[in-house]
């Protein structure tokens, strides 16, 4: 049984593998790591420039002499050859300090058909780094990012939070719940508004997948409401959004909307988690959406009795802009 959890209607602050409720009136998402992530993906950068320019020097020194060319393309042919064994894949995908070395699909303890992907990733900073710290790794189906799954025995997720020193390479697995058999985006240190390390497309046999719309305007609109209970007994008004991005960049709905539910001039607490099973698909205001595709975002509400209830749904960072106003009757 699940416990419940406080989560504010579009609110909150976002941490790594939990979220932090914050139970007070709606706010934006934060992106103030962009900055240091970014820091740090310049230091990929500077490191990666450097490692280029030592391999010129060698390059130079073994042409003088060359009896030392055999050792060394023996060696550099080895470690491939080693981990096409294990993955059963083409060579490794990517650019500076992380790769893809393997990708394989498998299931979840909840029965969900996910993807495993094996990054290999290099620690380029000048300090003891983590893989879960050092990068930002999604992938998308049909536009939409496939959430990371802690549940599946294929992977360690220890590995993702242990610090490697300065120069250190290891493999580490990462688990996405799969949408369906259509090909997947993999994008890896993708900030807002800079390009990542890695944006690479794995065919998994089903197809592209959908298309994305050309419409240039972000809209909300409400699929469906139901009340039902929650594991407490407490009546929860469910809400089915359907959050369409039409930025220039991947957005969450988390991110760019605030949004606030009344009933008898009181505003209601709105959670994506917890009350039991109540809620049909979890946390979904938190993924990312690719420009021209939409996302269903679930919510659930605490009301108070089956009186009428008004929903507001803005813009956080244009407040005169107002995607969703409406009234539902819920007797």
């Amino acid at each position: 049984m699940k416990s419940k959890k406080t989560h504010k209607f579009l609110s909150g602050a976002i941490a790594v593998f939990s979220v932090l409720a914050i139970a007070s009136t709606v706010g934006c998402g934060d992106n103030g790591n962009s900055d240091e992530q970014s820091s740090e993906e310049s230091k990929a950068v500077q490191a990666t420039e450097e490692i280029s320019e030592e391999s010129s020097e060698v390059e130079t020194k073994e042409e003088t002499e060359p009896e030392t060319e055999p050792e060394t393309e023996e060696s550099e042919t080895e470690e491939p050859e080693e981990s096409e064994e294990e993955t059963e894949t083409s060579s490794p995908k990517g650019d500076g300090n992380i790769s893809i070395v393997s990708h394989a699909l498998s299931k979840d303890n909840d029965g969900n058909d996910v993807l495993v992907l094996e990054y290999v990733w290099t620690n380029t900073s000048d300090e003891a780094q983590s893989f879960i710290y050092d990068v930002h790794e999604k992938i998308y189906q049909n536009g939409v990012e496939c959430p990371h799954t802690y549940s599946c025995d294929d992977v360690d997720f220890d590995e993702v939070w242990e610090e490697i020193q300065p120069g250190d390479t290891v493999n580490v697995k990462m688990a996405y719940v799969l949408q369906d058999k259509t090909d997947v985006n993999v994008t890896v240190g993708e900030y807002v508004g800079e390009n990542g390390l890695i944006d690479e497309t794995i065919e998994l046999g089903g197809g592209k997948g959908v298309s994305p719309s050309d419409i240039k305007e972000t809209s909300v609109k409400i699929n469906d409401y139901y009340v039902t209970k929650s594991e407490d007994d407490e009546d929860i008004l469910i809400v089915e959004f359907e959050f369409y991005n039409g930025e220039s960049e991947a957005i969450s709905m988390y991110d760019q909307c605030d949004g606030v539910l009344i009933q008898n001039g009181i505003e209601c607490d709105g959670y994506t988690y917890g009350y039991g099973d109540a809620i049909p698909v979890e946390d979904t205001e938190e993924l990312y959406v690719k420009p021209g595709y939409s996302v269903k975002v679930y919510f659930g509400f605490e009301i108070s009795d089956m009186s009428d209830v008004s929903i507001e749904i803005t813009d956080c960072w244009e407040e005169d802009t107002i995607y969703l106003s409406e009234t539902l009757s819920l007797s």
